[in-house]
């Protein structure tokens, strides 16, 4: 991935994490007068003071910087919107992507799961990892977060009409919402950039989630 398209995270006016847009895009919003950069004791820079704070940084890696014949700037890993004060859409997807992140695709009841996270999708569609409910629906389980777990086909097709206790079964983790950013969406303890930490690690939070109607038994 090219320096321009890495990832900076982006705050709206009260300083709240909104989206993660790219370094090109953080550098336009900066040099238009849009964004501030912010470093790590909380200070805001302009595009002029930043750039010449940029010529300053001696021993910073130089892979660090966005260098062209007439400018060299250090990345910004994090910028403040000077202009935009909404807040962010408090939801989170009730996918089967996001499921699966939940569960670290490992079926909950025999912990069958991929050799690493890397093959994961081709690892489920060989293994036909599905969804269950732990309560199923025709016994009046919901299709909620709280009821539904990642499971291998074979389990799944076992299981058929019971619960995991008639089944002499535990559940390898109780479900229910995961805690993940409200906007960029990606666990906490993934932040690719220690400077983001400051603004993620009190975004921790909980939402009431609709059916998925769309989720297997």
């Amino acid at each position: 991935m090219s320096k321009l398209n890495a990832g900076t995270l982006v705050l709206n006016r009260g300083w709240m994490a909104v989206q993660v847009c790219s370094v090109k895009r953080a550098i336009s919003l900066l040099y238009s007068g849009h964004a501030k950069v912010v470093d790590r004791d909380y200070q805001s820079y302009d595009f002029n003071d930043w750039s010449e704070i940029s010529q300053l940084m001696v021993e910073v890696d130089i892979d660090e910087f966005i260098c062209s014949p007439s400018v060299k700037i250090k990345i910004p890993r994090v910028i403040v919107l000077m202009f935009y004060d909404k807040l962010p859409k408090r939801n989170v997807a009730f996918s089967r992507k996001n499921i699966f992140e939940r569960d670290k695709y490992q079926c909950q009841y025999c912990g069958t799961k991929p050799p690493n996270k890397r093959t994961a999708i081709r690892w489920m569609e060989e293994n036909a990892l599905t969804f269950d409910h732990v309560v199923p629906r025709s016994r009046g389980g919901k299709t909620t977060w709280n009821n539904i777990v990642t499971a291998c086909f074979k389990c799944n097709a076992k299981k058929g009409n019971k619960t995991p206790k008639e089944m002499g079964w535990k559940v390898k983790k109780l479900p229910g919402q995961p805690a993940w950013h409200p906007t960029v969406n990606i666990p906490l303890k993934m932040v690719p950039h220690k400077e983001w930490a400051n603004f993620l690690d009190v975004a921790y939070w909980n939402t009431e989630l609709d059916n998925d109607n769309q989720a297997d038994n």
